[in-house]
Parts: C-alpha cells; sequence; structure tokens
C-alpha cells in the first residue's frame, strides 16, 4: 500500500494497516515496537496512532530516550498547541505521579483532564483512556 493511501483512504486494507501498526505498538514487545517505528518512519504518522503513543509515553517503564522519539512521531501529526500539552502530560504528569497521585487511575484521570482541554485533542480522549487501560495492565 502507498503512502497516500496508508495515511488519507478509509478503506478496509488502509484501516487494517493502521491496525496491524498499532497492535505492533499494543503488543509491549520491544522488537514489534521498533518494527512499528520503522513503519510510521517510511509510512507516515496517522491521526489514528496518536492515541496509541500518547498512552505507551504515559504508561510505565518507558525510559526519557524512548518518550523522546514517540513525541518526534507525534509531533508530525499535533499542532504546536497539542503538542505542548502532549509534552506537559507526558514529562511533568510522569515524574511527578509517585508524589502527587494516589493510584494510577488518578494520575491517568489527570493526564486526561488535561487532553480534554485542547480542542484538537478532546476528541482522543476515549482512545487514550482505552489505550491507557491496555498499556497500565
Amino acid at each position: 500500500m502507498n503512502r497516500e493511501r496508508y495515511l488519507s483512504e478509509s478503506t478496509e486494507e488502509a484501516v487494517q494497516m493502521r491496525d496491524k501498526v498499532k497492535n505492533l505498538l499494543y503488543s509491549k514487545d520491544n522488537t514489534n515496537i521498533e518494527l512499528a517505528y520503522q513503519i510510521i518512519k517510511g509510512g507516515g504518522m496517522h491521526p489514528d496512532f496518536v492515541p496509541v503513543l500518547w498512552a505507551m509515553n504515559l504508561s510505565k517503564g518507558h525510559r526519557k530516550r524512548e518518550r523522546n522519539k514517540i513525541e518526534k512521531l507525534v509531533k508530525e501529526i499535533l499542532s504546536e498547541n497539542a503538542m505542548l500539552i502532549f509534552h506537559k502530560t507526558t514529562t511533568q504528569f510522569l515524574e511527578t505521579y509517585l508524589y502527587q497521585h494516589e493510584s494510577w487511575e488518578d494520575w491517568a484521570d489527570v493526564c486526561l483532564t488535561a487532553v480534554g482541554e485542547s480542542e484538537e485533542l478532546a476528541g482522543m480522549q476515549a482512545d487514550i483512556a482505552l489505550s491507557l487501560m491496555i498499556f497500565l495492565q
């Protein structure tokens, strides 16, 4: 499938291709995640990937280097304002989780509230919440 179709079409084939990339990210296997990064790098960043990448970034266990890689991918899709919210939630909230929140659920609620404050991102809240549930299991 060529880049334009992968990114712009809503055909079953294009949606399946994007779902395959999301499943690679959801697998939590480093090899699969790296393959997904390569597919995104070659095929382009699609808005469907933002909630999954956001949740990956917010989930525990991702080092700063990994967060930076995800942030570079997401930057291709989000406006500057939305990118600032992304950066804030994935660094400030992540770094202060242990000190300010009683549970991962409380922390996720704070992150999702911040996401909802942006018009561009508010529509992604449900997808980010679903992805967070998968990554925090």
